[in-house]
């Protein structure tokens, strides 16, 4: 039996009451009225709803971008019964409602009845959602007992993908990192040319045939042999190295939109704009939900394969307040650092972590050097006083405080020689900031 509801129990108990003082007054006006108040109840509770309800559900898309609007189109056919049915799709909270009705109330009364609706839906978070399919509830038109579950269509899922604008071109960034991303920078692995790059100091492994023996002479003395050998260009542009910040503080603002969202989107137009020129791009996620152990490591690759898998894998990505820190993801990726000196994208807020992010900083500039040569450094630092502001985490003094602290701790860096670009993802997308040119200092 159906559960009675809240009004259902007030008739209950009205004739309860009704009937008792009759029989206790022995008044027959209060036994008539309980006994009316019984068959109304009664009565409402054997009102009959629809059965035997078939629903079908189609999205317009499985897999769509940010941003994009999804249409969804339900048909119902009810076939017995006589009642109310009601039809409800229940969307997630990231999801919002631009056009149409998720929630219809219709009447079936004799003969099979079919109702069609659709309504549009806008994606406002990356992810993969599974919407809960269309369930059609049998209701009492009289509301005495709760509505009943009659039918339900399939779930379905739904892939978002964050969206992607075109970076057409990177300046040069002015500070200690001369060139930053230089698109004629060539790879330190692959293919050796005839082009001559240098004469360097032997280095265990070397092939002995690129010894330079005239270099070899000047430089060694009758006590010591100081090998010299010839360094040529390889084939391919260099590689490109990645580190994503997925720690709880990146992410900023509401369940619709917020910081860490709109920096992963930027860092995969910094990643399609290397990728399309010939860069090999490979890189890490750290702090993300799992730990280190189930952090995603790209090896460096080009092509369109390689960025579609990593925008397969940052799709997934969630927040943690588990912080394994940039030093121990620095520790991961030593030895692809040590041996190939790739140019370093590193996607944070440094305030978040601040003395873990300088010695990771530091660990990168060791393991990425040799001489004279420093791999350079971008740290894409997103600002999140809009997204603070919007949401009401914080008041106005805090947030200028936080500010002030934010500013200070980006001087420290810079200082070091990392190039850092500050934006607001909330007021200009990062294509536009990297497109005119960032001053460092």
């Amino acid at each position: 039996m159906a559960a009675i509801t809240r009004s259902g129990r007030y008739y209950l108990t009205a004739f309860g009451l009704a009937f008792l003082a009759g029989l206790a007054l022995g008044n027959f006006t209060y036994l008539l009225s309980g006994l009316l108040l019984l068959g109304f109840l009664l009565f409402g509770i054997r009102q009959g709803y629809p059965r035997s309800v078939v629903i079908e559900r189609e999205t317009s898309t499985a897999r769509c971008t940010v941003g994009d609007i999804v249409t969804v189109r339900v048909e119902a056919r009810i076939r017995k019964g006589v009642g109310f049915l009601l039809l409800h799709d229940k969307l997630p909270g990231v999801f919002d409602l631009v056009d149409g009705n998720n929630t219809h109330l219709v009447w079936k009364g004799a003969g099979e009845r079919r109702v069609q609706y659709e309504y549009r839906m806008k994606c406002t978070k990356r992810g993969g959602f599974s919407l809960a399919g269309t369930v059609a509830h049998g209701v009492n038109p009289l509301g005495l007992v709760a509505s009943r579950p009659v039918a339900a269509a399939e779930d379905h899922e739904l892939i978002v993908e964050p969206r992607i604008l075109k970076v057409r071109q990177v300046k040069h960034m002015r500070g200690k990192a001369v060139s930053i991303f230089p698109s004629g920078d060539r790879a330190r692995l692959g293919t050796l040319t005839n082009e001559f790059s240098e004469i360097r100091d032997y280095q265990r492994g070397d092939p002995l045939k690129s010894v330079n023996w005239k270099a070899t002479a000047k430089a060694s003395t009758e006590d010591l042999l100081t090998l010299m050998v010839n360094e040529y260009e390889v084939e391919g542009k260099k590689a490109v190295w990645f580190f994503i910040d997925a720690a709880d503080y990146m992410e900023v603002g509401s369940t619709l939109t917020n910081t860490f969202d709109q920096t992963v989107e930027a860092a995969l137009e910094l990643l399609e704009h290397f990728i399309g020129r010939g860069f090999r791009v490979g890189g890490t996620v750290y702090n993300s939900a799992g730990g280190a152990h189930e952090a995603p490591l790209f090896y460096p690759d080009h092509g369109r394969s390689q960025f579609l898998k990593v925008v397969k894998v940052l799709t997934g990505i969630t927040t943690s307040s588990a912080h394994e820190g940039l030093p121990a993801a620095v520790e991961r990726c030593r030895g692809f650092l040590a041996r190939e000196r790739p140019m370093v994208l590193l996607v944070t807020r440094p305030e978040g972590d601040f003395e873990r992010t300088v010695h990771g900083v530091k660990r990168l500039m060791s393991y990425a050097t040799t001489g004279r040569h420093r791999s350079p450094i971008m740290l894409l630092a997103p600002q999140v006083r809009t997204a603070a502001r919007e949401s009401q985490d914080i008041s106005d003094l805090a947030l200028l405080v936080a500010e002030e602290e934010a500013h200070s701790m980006n001087k420290k860096l810079r200082r070091m020689g990392v190039s850092l670009v500050e934006w607001d993802p909330q007021h200009s997308p990062v294509a536009a900031v990297l497109a005119r040119g960032v001053r460092t200092r």
